[in-house]
Formats: C-alpha cells, structure tokens, sequence
C-alpha cells in the first residue's frame, strides 16, 4: 500500500492534518495563470469587459463552504489575486485597492466569504430553485397548524445495533 499524504474529495485537496495548504495554493495559482491568459489575450479591458471576465471566473471561489480560508496568510494569498485582477483595468492601477474595488462595485472577498446569503440558499434548495435535491431531503409528512410545508424530517440518529 502506497503512503499519501494529501487526499482529494469533492475536488478539495486535504492532507493528514486538515490543512488546505496545497489546495489554496493550487487555486491561486491556477486563478493567476487564468489572470494571465486573460491579460494577455485582451489588448484593452475597459470597466465593462472587466466585469464580463471577472464574473465569469469561478475558479477562485468553486467550493470555498469547504475549504474557507481561516489563517491571515491563505486569506492574503487569495485576496492578491483579486487586488492584481483589479489592476488590469486602465486607470485604475495606482489607486488603492478598495478604492478600485469601490469604483467597479466588487465587494472583496472576505465580506463574500461572510455575507449573510445561507439561509438564501438553503430556501432556494428547500424549494427546489437552486438544484435538484429533493430526493436527498426529506420533510415532515405530519406537520401541525403552526409549521410551515418545508420542515426538514429530522433523522433519528439511534440505530438497531443490537439483535
């Protein structure tokens, strides 16, 4: 049997400590080098083909609920690359960056990371907007007067174990 160190699940890189080192760092890397291509391929990036580039680029944030940075260094690591990405915007570069991120109406990264939007998307699960989950939930059949339709039947963790 082979010795590993980092495991991959869910396409999150994790290794024998919990530690999301090498998964930021892919990350990072990888929105970098998409950064670059991005620069580039595109002579001129006004304020709106900015917007267009930026919002299509999801690598930065694919399944952050999992691996949200909680040390100052991978938080600094991944909000360079969001302070270099604004700097591609002609007359935007010497300004500092909330100023930057003001003026192109992005909030930055740690605020999307603590946003209240949750709930928001657990409704839009329960209700079957956001995906097809359905099947994986189950609500309570008897619900009384004073509860709403979408009571999540809650599981009862006891199991038979013995015969």
């Amino acid at each position: 049997m082979e010795h590993s160190v980092c495991e991959e699940d869910i396409g999150v890189i994790t290794d024998n400590r919990l530690s999301f080192n090498k998964h930021i760092t892919e990350k990072v890397n990888k929105a970098n080098s998409v950064m670059g291509l991005k620069r580039r391929s595109f002579t001129y990036l006004d304020h709106s083909t900015f917007m267009l580039l930026y919002s299509v680029s999801t690598c930065r944030v694919w399944k952050n609920q999992v691996w949200n940075p909680c040390s100052v260094k991978h938080t600094t690591l991944i909000e360079n690359v969001q302070r270099r990405a604004t700097e591609l915007v002609p007359g935007l570069k010497y300004l500092p960056c909330d100023q930057r991120l003001a003026v192109l109406d992005l909030p930055t990264l740690s605020y999307r990371r603590l946003r209240p939007g949750g709930m928001a998307e657990v409704y839009k699960i329960v209700s079957g907007k956001r995906c097809n989950c359905l099947q994986l939930i189950l609500f309570c059949e008897d619900c009384s007067t004073r509860e709403h339709p979408h009571k999540i039947y809650k599981r009862r963790s006891r199991l038979h174990l013995r015969n």
